[in-house]
């Protein structure tokens, strides 16, 4: 069989044309979606670089101040081994109750820096360039030194057993007060004329320093180790110092004349412990604390609170005191319904009901004026508190008052001109004001007929001539 010739068409093959449609050429762009993923991943990558860089920087700096406070706290320990006592702050603000001293508060500066002398350079905060407070309690062996750390919450931090801020507030709270101290953190003396005022006080660091009267004081401007409200060494920075994180009202919890009633007397000495517990009972941020747990939870006398209230007296309110046991004082928790009849400071207190507050006054005589002191007595469970003293001024007869308790003789020491009438109440012989009707003005009028011409009482005369 002859193989069949298969006929060939006389045609170039076509190629195909090159299109950017083509498989082959395609050219690949992210689509939108793709370009967010990317931009999201890298802002991710971004924030979290940026937070450890913060983090890590802000360590540094938390570093930086904890290395300062060392340095201060053992520049200071040094110099209380050789003076007995610590440097007062640089231009203190002086925290006073009844015109005497409870503490001194400023900075760490260079008076300070000058008398421990170990420091060669003020020790400044690493972001705000400010420096560190420095408080120091009126017996100059108790202080404070605070400073802050960033980048905490007050509410998320681990340490608080109890939280006071709100959750929606503590994202905008960038520092806490960190506090370095051997202060008691319980209670203060003060000496004021022939009295004695313990007060229940927790710190004595502030964030606001423009009331110096501490019964005037804000109970919310007080700081606090690990708390929201910040010293008043950083007022100049963008910081906010107080986020009232924390409240407290300082309370007397014994008066007296004399410490060693308080040490020698079993029911003085009752009534200190009661009033030091609820002074710190009813506090929320404290009471997680080891040191109010021991104070507030103890509801018997037991020898846990008699040694602790015996070493409280003795090391904190330097006055000896024979230790005490706990079948010394029988402990009941009882409300008296009254207060007995007592003399305080010079007042006589009358006897008061539960809950009873009286104005009691007094007055002190002096040459030509008097004093008249007033306070207002509270009683709560047959304890008596007082409230800060308030004094007025009165002056004797003939007498009208020349400033701040001081009392002059109310007379004038120019003479009546000729011609003239004083207008005081009573005149010498030798025509001088022995008493104005009015303090310190000295008034006359010339008589009948006659004109004051600025210098003397004229005749009233006139000459005519006669036509």
């Amino acid at each position: 069989m002859v193989p069949q010739k298969i006929p060939t068409k006389s045609a170039t093959i076509k190629h195909k044309k090159s299109s950017i449609f083509s498989p082959l050429s395609l050219i690949h762009w992210f689509t939108i979606v793709e370009l967010i993923v990317i931009i999201t991943i890298v802002a991710i990558l971004w924030t979290i670089s940026f937070l450890s860089y913060s983090w890590f920087t802000s360590n540094t700096r938390n570093s930086m101040r904890m290395t300062d406070m060392k340095t201060i706290s053992s520049s200071l320990d040094l110099y209380l081994a050789t003076s007995s006592k610590y440097p007062i702050p640089s231009n203190p603000s002086s925290i006073m109750y009844s015109w005497s001293l409870v503490w001194t508060q400023w900075t760490f500066w260079s008076s300070v820096l000058q008398a421990v002398s170990q420091i060669n350079k003020i020790p400044l905060d690493p972001v705000y360039q400010t420096e560190y407070s420095y408080s120091l309690l009126n017996n100059n062996k108790e202080y404070q030194v605070s400073w802050i750390q960033e980048n905490v919450s007050a509410y998320n931090n681990s340490n608080f057993k109890l939280k006071t801020i709100q959750q929606a507030n503590a994202a905008t709270i960038s520092a806490q007060a960190i506090i370095k101290w051997n202060y008691n953190s319980l209670v203060a003396k003060v000496s004021s004329w022939s009295n004695i005022y313990i007060f229940a006080l927790p710190t004595i660091t502030l964030s606001d320093l423009s009331q110096t009267d501490l019964a005037q004081i804000s109970s919310g401007s007080f700081v606090l180790d690990k708390e929201a409200n910040l010293p008043n060494s950083y007022e100049t920075t963008s910081l906010s110092l107080n986020w009232n994180s924390f409240y407290f009202q300082p309370q007397i919890i014994w008066s007296w004349s004399d410490i060693e009633t308080l040490t020698n007397d079993s029911a003085q000495l009752s009534s200190f412990t009661t009033n030091l517990q609820n002074a710190y009972k009813n506090n929320a941020n404290l009471q997680w604390l080891d040191l109010y747990e021991t104070v507030i939870n103890e509801s018997t006398w037991s020898t846990l609170l008699a040694n602790f209230t015996t070493n409280l007296i003795k090391q904190i309110l330097n006055s000896s005191v024979t230790i005490i046991t706990a079948n010394i004082i029988s402990w009941t928790w009882v409300t008296y319904s009254n207060c007995n009849p007592t003399t305080f400071s010079w007042y006589t207190i009358p006897s008061l009901n539960h809950s009873q507050t009286q104005a009691v006054t007094k007055t002190s005589i002096i040459s030509n004026w008097n004093l008249n002191y007033s306070i207002s007595a509270t009683c709560t469970d047959w304890n008596l508190s007082y409230s800060e003293e308030i004094i007025t001024t009165s002056c004797n007869s003939w007498y009208v008052s020349g400033g701040w308790n001081t009392c002059i003789a109310d007379s004038c020491g120019n003479t009546v001109p000729v011609n003239a009438t004083s207008n005081a109440i009573s005149q010498t012989s030798a025509q001088n004001w022995t008493r104005n009707s009015t303090p310190w003005i000295c008034t006359f009028d010339c008589n009948t007929n006659y004109t004051w011409n600025w210098s003397s009482c004229i005749a009233n005369t006139q000459t005519f001539t006669c036509a």
